[in-house]
């Protein structure tokens, strides 16, 4: 599966929707969010699109083709910092918790800037680890 951002997803749709193959691979080739892809690949992905679409009568792309899938995107998230929940985009997440720093602490707005951070991560098709939580010693 190749993953592309929303918009990028809907932009070769259009194109492919309006027999502009070539605009559409070339959209593809430089969005996929695993890096750029190779000509065929694209090519075959886009065939694929199509086919599935009814656009073409391309069934040989099922077999060569990736499909081509948007990446989530977290537009907005709620919270609760011991006042109450509240729903923020990120944006307005990030100001937020340096606008309450002297309520919240540095060390919680440290957390939340690095949340933010792993968040666009996600969004941008990263790959995103975890650390292992530390053994606790039973002694």
């Amino acid at each position: 599966m190749i993953l592309v951002p929303p918009h990028v997803l809907n932009e070769i749709h259009a194109l492919a929707s309006n027999g502009k193959k070539i605009g559409a691979i070339k959209a593809l080739r430089s969005n996929a969010l695993r890096g750029k892809l190779d000509l065929r690949t694209a090519k075959w992905a886009v065939e694929r699109l199509m086919h599935e679409a009814g656009i073409h009568n391309l069934p040989e792309a099922l077999r060569e083709g990736e499909a081509i899938a948007s990446s989530p995107i977290i537009k907005s998230m709620t919270c609760d910092w011991g006042a109450g929940p509240f729903e923020v985009d990120l944006e307005s997440m990030q100001m937020k918790a340096l606008m309450d720093m002297q309520t919240i602490g540095l060390d919680s707005v440290r957390q939340v800037l690095h949340l933010i951070e792993i968040l666009e991560a996600f969004s941008e098709g990263r790959k995103i680890t975890v650390e292992p939580r530390p053994s606790e010693d039973t002694e």
